[in-house]
Order: structure tokens, then C-alpha cells, then sequence
């Protein structure tokens, strides 16, 4: 998890990095107190900052929505939240992650820069 944090101080304005938490699987029920703040406790230990969501579904539920076989999962949304690319297994932030959103905050830049005045 700390290469997500890594990730969000590269490019403070142009990346929103997020945790999901998928312990609590009660659709019905809002995660109790006790396992907000375990779980809050257990990222600021790690010096984790950024947002963390805990979701009410079935983790089988999650996997299936985004079309994974397993976990850990990292996704990559593009700017208009369109599910970008989707990496899981054996991956690495390196290798695997960092290039794929590098190549959409480069086609971001470009796609929101002025042509040159002729």
C-alpha cells in the first residue's frame, strides 16, 4: 500500500488514489464503529492518507462488478471514471501500474493543451 500513497504525491493534482476495504460484507448493515476505526487505525500506521471506502457488498459481489479473479487489485480509472485498466495478481507498481498512469495523465495534458499559435 505504500506505493498508492507514492503514487498520490507524484501527481497531487492530476491522481485521486483510494483504498477498499472489503472485510464487511453485510449489504444490509453500515460497518460497525469498532471496524471503521480498526481499519482507520491500520492505514495511519502505515502513514496512509488517502481516502479508504469499506464496502457493504459480498467481496465475490466486488470481483465481479470490475471483472477480477482475485486479490490484492489495483484499478486505474481514467478522468471521467471509466475504468481504464484493471491489473491483479501477480503485478508490479513499477512495471505494471506506474506506466499505465503515466501514459493517461500524459494523454490528459495533451488533450487539454492549447494548439500551438501559429
Amino acid at each position: 500500500m505504500p506505493r498508492v500513497l507514492q503514487l498520490q504525491n507524484s501527481y497531487p493534482e492530476q491522481v485521486h488514489c483510494m483504498t477498499l476495504n472489503l472485510d464487511h460484507d453485510d449489504p444490509d448493515v453500515p460497518p460497525d464503529l469498532n471496524k471503521r476505526n480498526e481499519v482507520k487505525g491500520q492505514l495511519l500506521s502505515l502513514n496512509m492518507t488517502i481516502e479508504n471506502l469499506m464496502s457493504r457488498e459480498p467481496t465475490e459481489a466486488v470481483l465481479k462488478h470490475f471483472d477480477l479473479f482475485s486479490l490484492p487489485a489495483t484499478l486505474v480509472f481514467d478522468q471521467s471514471g471509466s475504468l481504464a485498466k484493471s491489473f491483479e495478481g501477480d503485478f508490479g507498481y513499477e512495471e505494471d501500474v506506474l506506466p499505465a498512469v503515466n501514459r493517461l495523465v500524459k494523454n490528459r495534458a495533451n488533450s487539454t493543451t492549447p494548439p500551438p499559435s501559429q
